[in-house]
């Protein structure tokens, strides 16, 4: 082959293989934005089971798995893979059946379900109309950066994107012996306490009835209210702090304090956060609340 001729081949071949580099290097997953429902104060998602569906499930930071209410069980005829046990706050466990899934969507997004543990959830909620099917982990969806805008009504996951962890506000996550949610640090009256998000509460702080004890309160506790849980219906008691909470740079003078058996941190609703931008980088274990613009 003639030198012009070769070094024009070689020329073209490093130039293919550049261009094929530069595509490697600087292509990237896409961001998803999901659509949000609204369930009392819950955020609600629509899931596809097995190419079926939309079907409604509440998006719960506070739930480690996802659980199908049993009438869905049975509209899908979906196969069970053992029986098991659901745990509860009350220290009773509630008999259930794991059930696996072909696929499951959001926002036409496959994400890694590969099942739901079954529960009379309708039994649990009052009559009405569009109540959900299921709760979804919100653990289960996130890779990368999820942040949650419950004001914007949306949900948006970066696969490819992460925080910062010197950036003020910042909170580092972590999971304890015995700790069944990632956990951070937080400050009620200048007592640092470990602390977890629940997107499925619609109280801003929610402790142990130990805690009422460690901590100032402007007043004796008071009943109000009923919780209803897997394992049944529990007494709520309450009382105003006497003091700050602090969660990142939230400060949140003499919060509304509610004590419920059986938690092992305290539970962070949705009041504390409805107005702005919670992101959670699920690789790294960071967790940041953000301000929204304007606000």
């Amino acid at each position: 082959m003639p030198l012009n001729r070769l070094l024009s081949v070689a020329i073209k071949t490093a130039l293919a293989s550049l261009i094929i580099l530069l595509l490697m290097t600087t292509a990237h997953a896409e961001d998803t934005t999901i659509a949000i429902g609204k369930y009392g104060s819950r955020p609600t998602v629509d899931l596809m089971i097995n190419g079926q569906g939309p079907f409604n499930f509440i998006l719960d930071t506070g739930a480690m798995a996802t659980l199908i209410d049993n009438s869905l069980v049975k509209s899908l005829n979906l196969p069970l893979k053992r029986r098991t046990q659901i745990g509860s706050m009350s220290d009773t466990n509630v008999p259930s059946g794991f059930y696996t899934f072909e696929s499951v969507t959001v926002g036409g997004q496959e994400v890694a379900i590969s099942g739901a543990a079954s529960v009379d959830l309708l039994g649990m909620m009052p009559p009405g109309e569009n109540r959900p099917l299921g709760v979804v982990s919100y653990w289960q969806l996130g890779v990368g950066v999820s942040t949650l805008d419950l004001s914007g009504n949306t949900l948006t996951l970066s696969p490819d994107a992460s925080l910062d962890e010197n950036e003020p506000g910042t909170l580092t996550m972590q999971q304890p012996p015995g700790y069944p949610f990632p956990v951070f640090e937080i400050e009620l009256a200048g007592k640092t306490m470990l602390a977890h998000i629940d997107t499925g509460s619609p109280r801003p702080f929610v402790l142990d009835p130990k805690e009422s004890k460690t901590l100032p309160l402007l007043g004796d506790l008071v009943e109000m209210g009923t919780a209803v849980t897997v394992g049944g219906k529990q007494t709520l008691y309450g009382a105003s702090l006497d003091g700050t909470a602090t969660v990142g740079t939230i400060t949140i003078e003499s919060p509304e304090l509610l004590f419920l058996p059986g938690l092992e941190s305290v539970n962070i609703g949705t009041p504390v956060f409805a107005d702005r931008i919670l992101r959670i980088d699920h690789n790294n274990r960071l967790l940041r609340f953000e301000e929204k613009p304007g606000a």
